[in-house]
């Protein structure tokens, strides 16, 4: 009887051992399933932070750059690390400098949703200066400038047209001695923002081509030859028509020229013309209209 009450506790005592090692095993699978999930679970939301990158640009794009949350280490906040914002612009920047080369070679279709969702970014001017727009095709311009003048506010429409349409225009101008079919439907359909259109497009043409002349004539300042009558008749012309569009500087200089340069009948009226009372009540209603431009 004692072998056998001896030979059951054995069988009990390994019985036991066994329960044990059952519940070690156990708790050992929940962690490494919990831990899986945790896994999953970060893998998860690294795929989803990086599609947010690509899927919200309009709103990810900003002066401040990107803004991510703190991340909290033993009870204190810890911002995110400069490498990543460094990261994020290098992707940026190669997107759109791939959008870039896509407008390059475009003839028809959708454009690219990077570049649609500018329209709603304060970044969008130097975003889209990451393109070079003087190399895009007369089509990408068409599609693109019917883009911007739609969906940015008049104001932002002006310096699209003035700092990056304008260009592409004189541009093809100059190198094809003539304005090609698309170039002018862009213009036309340009005329949507009738007055963008003229405070972007028309006046820093003429303003543009006002410089030159001015330049043109200041270059008689040193000349030694007495200038011929047809000479101060021209100067006097282009102050008449013209004085509301120059700038103070050419005004100046174009001061300088004629008291150098004296006529007895012209230089007269070249300078009554400069500082009549109507150029100055003429500049005083533009500042009023514009109070933050430099109007003259």
């Amino acid at each position: 009887v004692d072998k056998f009450l001896q030979f059951d506790d054995d069988i009990g005592g390994e019985e036991k051992f066994d329960d044990d090692v059952s519940d070690r095993e156990n708790v050992m699978a929940d962690k490494m399933v919990f831990s899986a999930e945790q896994i999953n679970h970060h893998e998860k939301n690294q795929m989803d932070e990086s599609n947010n990158i690509l899927d919200d640009l309009d709103v990810k794009i900003n002066p401040h750059g990107i803004e991510r949350g703190a991340k909290l280490d033993k009870g204190k906040e810890v911002k995110a690390e400069p490498s990543e914002q460094e990261k994020l612009d290098a992707l940026v920047q190669k997107c759109y400098e791939t959008i870039g080369e896509e407008l390059a070679h475009y003839k028809k279709g959708k454009l690219h949703r990077a570049l649609t969702v500018l329209v709603k970014s304060p970044r969008w001017f130097d975003l889209l200066l990451l393109t070079k727009p003087k190399r895009w095709t007369t089509q990408a311009t068409f599609e693109v400038t019917k883009l911007f003048s739609s969906g940015l506010k008049e104001k932002d429409v002006c310096i699209y047209y003035e700092f990056i349409l304008l260009p592409i225009i004189v541009d093809n101008i100059e190198r094809k001695k003539k304005l090609e079919t698309f170039l002018y439907k862009t213009l036309i359909k340009a005329l949507y923002k009738s007055k963008a259109w003229m405070r972007g497009m028309l006046y820093p043409l003429l303003r543009r081509f006002i410089e030159k002349c001015v330049d043109y004539f200041v270059s008689f300042l040193n000349n030694p030859d007495v200038l011929t009558v047809n000479w101060y008749t021209s100067l006097l012309l282009l102050v008449q028509n013209y004085r509301a569009l120059m700038g103070d500087d050419e005004i100046e200089k174009l001061r300088i020229l004629v008291m150098k340069k004296n006529h007895p009948k012209f230089s007269n009226e070249i300078l009554k013309s400069m500082y009549s009372p109507m150029s100055l009540m003429n500049k005083i209603k533009d500042l009023a209209k514009h109070p933050s431009e430099d109007m003259v």
